[in-house]
């Protein structure tokens, strides 16, 4: 079983593309590591993720 097939195993509610930008932010052993999370835990993971994702958003908009 891949890292990815696992955390959607434990993660259900987490989208696929959560899960690429996890991979991304290297937080994908974090992820699968969490068996049976709380829906209020994949929440969080979930705004991590986006908030990571829009800091690094500004940053490249700020490198151009």
């Amino acid at each position: 079983m891949t890292l990815q097939q696992k955390i959607k195993q434990n993660m259900p509610g987490i989208s696929l593309v959560d899960i690429e930008l996890a991979i991304l932010y290297g937080l994908q052993q974090t992820l699968a590591d969490k068996v049976n999370p709380s829906p209020l835990e994949v929440e969080y993971f979930q705004k991590c993720i986006a908030d990571q994702h829009r800091c690094i958003n500004r940053i490249q908009q700020q490198g151009q």
